[in-house]
């Protein structure tokens, strides 16, 4: 085998042409071109194509051998020395072409650009064949790109500070090695600006024909910046600013909105004051109207604490939009000027030290009858401040105990309706009326009933035999210079009313607000909730720490029945005895309550309800603390003194009465259910033994205060 074969087979096995047939002997003919064909590559001009694309092609020389082959993207023709022509002995090639030309035979969102690619294979002597051209448009989904902060809207100006950063994000949904966009560009249009403010704000695509696809002048980023910090902008003036995207094929984003890319801003006085600070506690909470940093004792926050007892106190802030919360620091008193720094961690009486991590402080212990600011400043990232006072008052209760009972009317029945004569009309609806549950508790009994038929007297109330005082309630704070007089205090509290929001309960639990009534049990008041709405006004943490209702629990009407429980475990010598609790308390019937007086001709249902008020727990509470006898053995303190039972209820364990005696100072006695819809004489049996078993009240008859 000739050496000229050998190369000629290890041209074909290298690039796979034909060799030269001519003799060895003899004239050599003049060299032919080779030739070069595209295998892959696309087709129609007028179709759109990825912007990536991958061409594939062939050669051969009928004389000789392919050495090389060059190609160009975008020729300027001729033998112009811009074309920039690239040599490659491969067989294919990937290939980016730009897409940055809006697509106006397409949806909006995407872009295209035509171009065109040129192939020649050159063979061992240097000749090339004749071209392989391809004329295409190249296409991309065009990226999109978002303002984050502030929020942009199409309905509202953002009021910003003088100084902001606007954050935005993109999104390139067809990047070949991103899905990001490769860089952004950005500007901020003014009453001066070289576009008119006011044509943006008509038509916010405007803006995008005048300055696309360039978008010269404009701010460029990285793909790694996406937000821009704008300084010293005037107050009151009106600004937009714009951000567009750019993809891998040099595509932008095309949508201009103000919903999107664009935002409509003011820098505003009022949002330069600072941070709008919220201060909360587990009995409060409060939010100040606006920013500012102010001594003024009317920005003070009143917190009332409890005598030897320590509160955490949190706070946040929300800073103006475009701007970003630095840190806090706080301060117990001394002068808000003073930047002495502190000598250790329990100096409280100096500032300390800024940080976005610090959001609460605890405060206290004090003394009765003190008086304490906690000092707190918000910084946000353009040094704009806030100050927030909370004025911790700490009570002074004076809790002689030196009354017996209090019984407080938290209800808002409906009241006696007057009548010509001087008497009152007749009761309508559901009872009880306000008159009507005044008698059914208070009434001394066999007293004649005025404006009735002759003959008419009142039967006795379920408390005539004890002494007691009575209050109505306004939706307001109850003072705890009036319950803290008494040992013992019965609070009523109807379904109805607990969800009107109108009761007294309700409105002490609320954030913000005293609860006087917690204090009362905490300082070792006896307290008995009845009525079918009193875990309905209050909160949860009233609740749990107060009754002792450690899961959940529901307030339905059902008509359902009520049984005893199995009351306490009998290894608690510490436990009362039940043993003179009634053993039923079975609904009112026409043979054990008459039908009361002033209803004549009216339904029965008005009185014997079949659907009543309940609360409950949907689950028994297993409630222990340690024996103070035994520190090592834990004893019930939180006894199932009925259950409630009937269609429509989770479970069979659903207590509804309860007693909550811990062994610290307080117990709490919850009915969640409306003792008035039940038979007087098991209720006579119900209150004697909680006055007298529970609280050690002896009956007497009813003296004034």
């Amino acid at each position: 085998m000739s050496g000229r074969l050998v190369v000629c087979l290890m041209s074909i096995a290298t690039l796979g042409w034909g060799c030269s047939r001519g003799s060895l002997h003899g004239t050599f003919a003049p060299n032919q071109r080779p030739v070069v064909l595209l295998t892959h590559a696309p087709e129609h001009p007028q179709d759109r194509y990825s912007y990536a694309y991958e061409f594939k092609w062939s050669g051969y020389d009928p004389d000789g051998i392919v050495d090389y082959f060059v190609y160009a993207v975008d020729p300027t023709g001729g033998s112009s020395p811009e074309t920039s022509w690239v040599a490659t002995r491969e067989f294919s090639q990937a290939l980016e072409f730009s897409a940055d030309e809006a697509d106006s035979s397409g949806p909006r969102n995407q872009a295209s650009r035509a171009h065109v690619f040129v192939i020649k294979a050159v063979d061992n002597k240097g000749l090339a064949s004749a071209p392989e051209i391809r004329a295409f448009f190249a296409s991309t989904i065009a990226p999109s790109v978002y303002i984050t902060s502030p929020f942009p809207s199409a309905l509202q100006i953002a009021r910003v500070t003088s100084t902001v950063r606007i954050s935005w994000t993109g999104n390139d949904a067809d990047g070949i090695h991103t899905q990001k966009p490769v860089r952004y560009v950005w500007t901020l249009l003014s009453a001066s600006s070289e576009f008119p403010l006011d044509a943006a704000l008509a038509d916010p695509d405007a803006l995008r024909r005048f300055y696309a696809p360039d978008f010269a002048g404009w701010h460029p980023t990285s793909a790694e910046t996406t937000s821009a910090q704008l300084f010293n902008l005037t107050p009151g003036a009106n600004y937009v600013f714009a951000v567009v995207a750019f993809d891998e094929a040099g595509a932008y984003s095309p949508v201009f909105s103000f919903d999107t890319n664009m935002l409509r801003f003011r820098p505003d006085l009022a949002s330069s004051l600072g941070p709008i600070i919220t201060f909360s506690g587990p009995t409060f909470g409060f939010t100040y109207p606006s920013g500012g940093y102010s001594l003024d004792p009317n920005r003070e926050v009143p917190v009332s604490l409890i005598p030897g007892q320590q509160m955490i106190i949190s706070w946040s802030a929300r800073p103006a939009q475009g701007s970003e919360v630095r840190g806090y620091r706080w301060r117990i008193d001394g002068d808000v000027g003073d930047e002495t720094p502190r000598s250790d961690d329990t100096d409280s009486g100096h500032w300390s030290t800024l940080s976005a991590l610090t959001t609460h402080v605890t405060v206290g212990p004090y003394a009765g009858g003190e008086t304490h600011r906690l000092y707190l400043e918000v910084q946000d990232n353009n040094g704009n401040r806030s100050l927030g006072i909370a004025r911790l008052e700490v009570a002074s209760f004076d809790t002689p105990f030196n009354r017996e009972l209090l019984i407080v009317d938290d209800t808002r029945l409906w009241p006696d309706q007057a009548a010509p004569g001087g008497c009152m009309r007749p009761p309508v609806g559901s009872w009880p009326t306000a008159a009507e549950l005044d008698t059914f508790l208070y009434a001394k009994g066999g007293t004649t009933w005025r404006c009735y038929p002759p003959g008419t007297v009142t039967p006795p109330g379920l408390f005539a035999a004890y002494a007691f005082d009575t209050i109505g309630t306004k939706p307001e704070t109850t003072p705890f210079s009036l319950l803290g007089r008494y040992r013992h205090v019965i609070w009523v509290l109807d379904g109805q009313t607990a969800l009107s929001g109108e009761s007294a309960l309700r409105y002490m639990t609320q954030n913000g607000q005293l609860n006087t009534l917690a204090i009362y049990v905490q300082k070792g008041g006896q307290l008995w909730l009845v009525g079918g709405g009193a875990a309905t006004a209050a909160r949860a943490t009233f609740m749990s720490e107060q009754v002792g209702w450690q899961s959940t629990y529901k307030a339905q009407t059902l008509g359902a029945y009520i049984q005893p429980s199995e009351r306490i475990p009998m290894n608690d010598p510490n436990a009362p005895s039940y043993a003179r609790l009634p053993p039923r308390l079975d609904p009112k019937f026409t043979t054990t309550d008459p039908f009361p007086p002033g209803r004549e001709g009216q339904p029965l249902s008005v009185f014997y309800k079949s659907i009543k008020n309940f609360e409950y727990l949907t689950a028994a509470n297993h409630v222990t603390e340690p024996d103070p006898r035994d520190p090592n053995t834990e004893v019930a303190v939180l006894d199932t003194l009925y259950k409630v039972f009937g269609p429509g209820l989770p479970t069979s364990e659903n207590p509804i009465m309860t007693y909550y005696r811990p062994s610290g100072p307080g117990h709490v006695l919850f009915t969640g259910f409306d003792i008035w819809n039940y038979q007087r004489g098991q209720l006579g049996s119900l209150v004697d033994f909680v006055l007298q078993d529970l609280w050690g009240i002896a009956p007497q008859m009813r003296v004034a205060p």
